[in-house]
């Protein structure tokens, strides 16, 4: 018994949201991780938290796999997670499966055979501009609070990319720091490609 409490020790796991009246913290139960019931227990209600959040989807996702995904109950989906640690202004890219089909179109991108496809480009441009127009909504509906991404998978890097060398906006000025709070990568590569030669 002594060994599986320990390896339930190694999983404790304390979740901190922090906002501008201070932070929340949330208790876990080892005990309850033994009968399969692992949902932390709070020990107050979340602060509300007003950075806004747009979640960035994985390649082959759907916005609505973050809401209730697999049509499970709302209660399950990424949405209502970040919603019980006191977020409350949350969006994600509109993408549909089907989008993804136009990945394809980067196959008649010249730059995909000689490695210098740029994400903005003929496969992933249409990811980046949607991006980049729901964090312009987030930061206008919230009064011109910047931006939270979480990038889930490809979203992950597809965020990074949007995020670029520092420009949101080359036609306005606007640089990626007045729009963007932070990244956070779920389940994101983030790796170089090997040099080409």
């Amino acid at each position: 018994m002594t060994h599986r409490l320990s390896s339930v020790a190694a999983l404790l796991l304390i979740g901190v949201s922090a906002s501008s009246g201070g932070a929340q913290a949330f208790s876990f139960n080892p005990l309850a991780t033994l009968n399969n019931n692992a949902a932390p227990t709070t020990n107050a209600s979340p602060a509300t938290i007003k950075t806004p959040v747009v979640i960035c989807p994985g390649f082959g996702n759907d916005s609505i796999d973050y809401l209730t995904p697999l049509s499970q109950p709302r209660e399950a989906g990424f949405i209502s997670a970040l919603e019980r640690r006191g977020f409350e202004n949350i969006s994600t890219v509109p993408v549909k499966r089907s989008d993804w089909v136009r990945v394809a179109g980067g196959l008649l991108d010249m730059g995909f055979y000689t490695n210098s496809a740029l994400p903005t480009g003929r496969g992933y441009g249409w990811y980046i501009k949607r991006l980049k127009e729901c964090v312009d909504i987030a930061y206008e509906e919230s009064g011109g609070e910047r931006v939270l991404l979480i990038g889930h998978s490809a979203g992950g890097w597809l965020a990074r990319a949007a995020m670029g060398d520092g420009t949101w906006d080359e036609t306005t000025g606007v640089r990626t720091a007045d729009r963007v709070r932070c990244l956070a990568t779920i389940g994101a590569i983030h790796k170089e490609p090997a040099t080409a030669g």
